[in-house]
């Protein structure tokens, strides 16, 4: 749907692709700074900060951790047959011997309790005799969880500062713990629980998320355009732009002292979809001929076309992810806003870069040989007809799954409940 041009808007059009080098430029500078400063933004993946700060639970957990302070705990269970045999006591002892000299770890298991005074060599077999009886007499050890049927644990204790020193802690105990499994020793498993390998994991999960869907997204992006555009200077200009414009949103966390948290990948995930989604529309109305007397008055004309409408859609995604500004909870809170700086960051970019590099790169206008051009227009005639004869089933398909949803999240007296919100670091 093509919309009326203000003669205003389309002379300001005229201004910026007449300045179109220097508008380069001055990205090519933005974007590099904004990549620097993408690169500077520092990394808080932690579970714990998607609590909220004022929660009196949380408030009287801090209060606590103040006047006794401890690492963070962690848990490795050894599975065996028989944990309490002479060789499974041998083989924890020992491990849990090495697991003590790790700067910033603390090893301890019920052969602490039942401390051979003084004693540092092998663990006898008439001690292995004491020791089974010692731990069969009391429950503690089994609602400890340093003993089961089939396994023996040794609790550990992480006095690290930073997610840096806990990796290269988890590190040497996976490197001292997890060859047992191999070693045709008496431990068939080896299983490690707790937040610290949970944290761990969700730190390599996020960054390696990014690292899927970038690529995956760019292959995406290079099949939509070149099918319904046939030109590599299209895909150039709309690759560099989104480039430059998801460096600058990303940069933006730099400025402001963001970080990067486990919501994070959000941001420019949403820049880039949304910018792409502006960039197909502008230069779809682009490619279509009108009476212009020159290209440079037909592209002004094709802008100012489609700037209300791209404006709004931007910006009612802007405004819907700045409303989380209100959130309690910091990660939400800066990855709304950051998401919403990125996307008014993006639509300057897009009325401004966007044209400028489809000026320099002369990208074509559309081609009676392009597939799309033919069969797209036959496929919305009949959608918006098909779409108005069938509204009444199409809405109340729509109110239908409204209401299963609303029951899944209330649930219905009587027949389930609702969904549980659950979340224990």
């Amino acid at each position: 749907m093509s919309m009326p041009a203000s003669p205003n808007v389309v002379q300001i059009f005229l201004s910026i692709l007449r300045v179109r080098g220097w508008i380069a430029g001055a990205f090519l500078i933005l974007a590099a700074a904004g990549l620097y400063g993408a690169l500077r933004v520092p990394n808080d993946p932690a579970i714990e900060r998607l609590i909220v700060a004022s929660d009196p639970v949380a408030l009287a957990t801090r209060d606590f951790d103040r006047l006794f302070p401890e690492g963070e705990q962690a848990l490795i269970m050894l599975e065996a047959a028989d944990p309490l045999s002479l060789d499974a006591l041998r083989a924890a002892d020992g491990l849990e011997h090495e697991l003590a000299k790790i700067p910033h770890v603390q090893a301890h298991s019920l052969l602490d309790f039942y401390r051979r005074a003084g004693s540092a060599g092998e663990i006898s077999s008439i001690e292995a005799g004491r020791l089974r009886t010692f731990a069969a007499g009391t429950p503690l050890f089994r609602r400890a969880g340093l003993m089961g049927d089939h396994y023996f644990g040794i609790a550990l204790e992480l006095g690290v500062n930073s997610p840096a020193e806990r990796d290269r802690a988890l590190a040497a105990i996976d490197a001292l713990a997890l060859p047992l499994e191999a070693s045709g020793g008496p431990f068939t498993k080896v299983r490690r629980v707790g937040s610290p390998w949970l944290e761990a994991w969700l730190e390599r999960q996020t960054g390696a998320a990014t690292a899927r869907f970038m690529p995956l997204f760019g292959i995406f992006l290079m099949t939509l355009v070149l099918i319904i555009y046939r030109s590599w200077r299209a895909l150039a200009a709309i690759i560099l732009t989104l480039a430059a414009l998801v460096a600058m949103a990303m940069g933006l966390a730099h400025l402001f002292g963001w970080s990067h948290t486990v919501i994070s990948t959000l941001v420019p995930l949403t820049v880039m979809v949304t910018t792409t989604a502006t960039l197909v529309y502008l230069h779809s109305r682009y490619i279509e001929p009108d009476d212009s007397p020159t290209l440079l008055e037909h592209h002004a004309r094709a802008l100012a076309n489609k700037f209300l409408p791209c404006t709004a859609s931007m910006f009612a995604t802007a405004v819907g992810f700045g409303a989380l500004a209100i959130s309690d909870i910091r990660p939400v809170r800066e990855m709304g806003l950051w998401t919403a700086s990125g996307l008014i960051v993006a639509w300057i970019g897009c009325f401004t870069l966007f044209p400028a590099l489809q000026s320099l790169l002369r990208t074509p206008m559309r081609s009676e040989q392009v597939p799309v051009g033919k069969w797209f227009p036959g496929f919305v005639d009949k959608l918006v007809p098909a779409s108005r004869r069938y509204r009444w089933p199409l809405v109340g398909g729509a109110l239908l799954l409204m209401l299963c949803g609303a029951a899944a999240l209330f649930g219905i007296p009587g027949v389930f409940a609702p969904i549980a919100l659950e979340m224990d670091v």
